[in-house]
């Protein structure tokens, strides 16, 4: 199957469009990695920085404790007691960045404990400075458990800091490498797309001169269409006046011959014996016949020029109108009606109304001599359709003969049972087919018909 221009750069961009959104997708992708990793690392560096401060507290806190033996200076303890109540802050921050690392909270937790002795036993020795003196707190401080607990607050902030550059490590060549990686893949996928923009380019143009010369040969044969046409609409005008010209003509002897028999059947009604009355009501009435035989061939032949004015309809109310119309031209007439809720329409009004008009008018000639005359109306929607039908219990006919009953003058019963032109049905077919729809019926010898018309959907 070959395919055409526009499908085939339909699926070229369809192509480039994909590769744009894969190279959004990578994108996005790389850039929420590189944003989770710069996190982790801007945590990592975090933590650091608070072990850093909590070791630089405990060094102020022993620095302030000291001095305070050293010098007896009040304002030292001042310092002692700041460092004493930030460290512990800071601790606190370590316990909540850790909290996702079961180890180091270990860690915090001891740092804690030991940070908790060491300010104990700094109270401690400032208390015997205060009680017996420089000497005695000296002794204390020459036993070296302040240093123990300093030592050891030492060596679990290493161990903190040397677990998060470890894992600084980690991260940060875990970003490097989704950088490289995320830069590979953008410039192949770009690179990529560049060339097939460079094919499509090629392709289009290619095309784009096939097409050139193929339009010219269009407008070519668009000049000989065009002189075709303006053939065609001069022969149409022609059979247009022709058909106004025969109409007059027709009606114009329809019309003295019809005045005339008024005249016989007024004026010498009573000296014409009564086979001469019946044949002068033949003569009246075929005029009348033949004045409606030709408005419905005028009709006929209107439609092939008629341009259809499409917009959504309410079948029921068209419906309704003329089941109202037919009661009352056939107020004696007893006809149950049957009337589903119709489906819409997206068609002419005006016309649509004819193809109804004639179906239920028929349903109403031919179901008019049943005791019990039954008229059903409905529709339903066949796939890209919908269909609607007009169903009477009336005289029907031989389904053999269904394929002359769209034509013109074609008639399956005698004019002396049933009046009408034999134009009706044809334009009922000629109206739904203008539409691109279909027409069809079904039915039995007295067992009523049912006539069928679809409209798009």
């Amino acid at each position: 199957m070959k395919i055409s221009f526009e499908k085939r750069l339909i699926l070229f961009f369809t192509i480039i469009f994909l590769g744009i959104i894969i190279l959004g997708i990578v994108a996005s992708r790389n850039n929420r990695t590189t944003l989770e990793t710069n996190k982790l690392i801007a945590h990592t560096k975090e933590v650091i920085a608070e072990s850093e401060l909590v070791l630089s507290l405990s060094k102020d806190i022993v620095i302030g404790s000291q001095r305070y033996v050293i010098t007896g200076d009040s304002s030292f303890i001042g310092y002692f007691s700041t460092s004493k109540e930030i460290v512990f802050v800071h601790i606190r921050n370590l316990k909540d960045l850790t909290k996702d690392n079961p180890v180091q909270q270990v860690r915090v937790d001891s740092l804690d404990f030991l940070m908790k002795d060491r300010i104990i036993f700094s109270n401690l020795y400032m208390r015997v400075r205060n009680e017996n003196g420089f000497d005695a707190a000296s002794k204390m401080i020459a036993t070296g458990r302040g240093k123990f607990y300093i030592d050891k607050i030492r060596d679990l902030i290493n161990q903190i800091e040397g677990e998060e550059n470890f894992l600084l490590i980690q991260r940060q060549q875990a970003n490097n490498s989704s950088i490289t990686a995320f830069n590979q893949a953008f410039y192949a996928l770009l690179i990529g797309v560049f060339i097939f923009l460079g094919v499509v380019f090629l392709y289009v143009l290619y095309n784009s001169r096939k097409r050139a010369r193929a339009e010219q040969q269009i407008i070519r044969l668009n000049s000989e269409l065009k002189k075709n046409v303006e053939q065609m609409e001069a022969v149409n005008k022609e059979l247009e006046a022709f058909s106004y010209s025969v109409s007059h003509d027709l009606r114009s002897p329809l019309r003295i011959i019809d005045g005339y028999a008024n005249i016989l059947i007024q004026d010498y009604k009573e000296k014409i014996d009564e086979e001469g009355n019946r044949t002068l009501g033949i003569i009246k009435s075929n005029p009348q016949r033949m004045g409606q035989l030709i408005d419905d061939l005028l009709n006929l032949s209107r439609l092939g020029r008629k341009e259809l004015v499409l917009h959504k309809v309410n079948i029921n109310e068209i419906v309704q109108s003329i089941i109202m119309e037919q009661m009352e031209h056939n107020p004696s007439a007893h006809v149950e009606i049957k009337v589903d809720q119709l489906e819409p329409a997206n068609c002419d009004t005006n016309l649509i109304r004819q193809v109804w008009s004639n179906l239920i008018s028929n349903a109403f000639k031919y179901s008019g001599r049943k005791e019990k005359a039954i008229v059903e109306i409905g529709s339903y929607k066949k796939e890209n359709e919908v269909i609607y039908f007009v169903k009477d219990n009336g005289v029907g006919f031989d389904m053999k003969y269904v394929d002359k009953l769209f034509g013109v003058f074609q008639r399956l019963h005698k004019m002396t049972e049933f009046e009408g032109t034999g134009v009706g049905l044809a334009i009922v077919q000629r109206i739904i087919l203008k539409h691109g729809g279909r027409v069809w019926a079904e039915a039995e010898p007295d067992k009523g018909a049912t006539f069928y018309f679809s409209l798009p959907v």
